[in-house]
């Protein structure tokens, strides 16, 4: 329970904290793609694995379970050497990240505007 409660918090955190922790994990996060695909692209299956199982404690911190899902698989396509798959799988998670990300910029306009409002009156 108290596990939840705390990457709760993180969540919120990232989703209503300052806008520059939010572009730095994301910044953070679409580095540590490009550097996947490049070890994928180099058969550093080992490296790869390192990111893909640092991408899962992001996507732990934002609590997206199917982000979360996707990069374990990632994590055992590498540990497996399965490359194709691992390939397939790293586009599952890019789009999970970028969909969270979306969620997480609507959700800080839509926090923004409330508190404008608020302070307008």
């Amino acid at each position: 329970m108290a596990s939840a409660t705390r990457r709760r918090g993180w969540s919120d955190l990232i989703e209503h904290g300052p806008a520059d922790l939010r572009e730095m994990l994301i910044d953070t996060t679409r580095a540590d793609l490009r550097e996947v695909s490049e070890a994928l692209c180099a058969c550093n299956y080992a490296h790869a694995e390192f990111i893909a199982h640092r991408m899962k404690g992001t996507a732990r911190l934002l609590d997206v379970h199917a982000t979360i899902a996707a990069c374990i698989a990632l994590e055992t396509q590498c540990r497996q050497r399965d490359a194709a798959r691992a390939c397939i799988t790293l586009q599952e998670v890019e789009e999970s990240f970028e969909a969270a990300f979306r969620a997480l910029d609507s959700s800080a306009e839509s926090s923004q505007s409330t508190r404008s409002s608020a302070s307008d009156t």
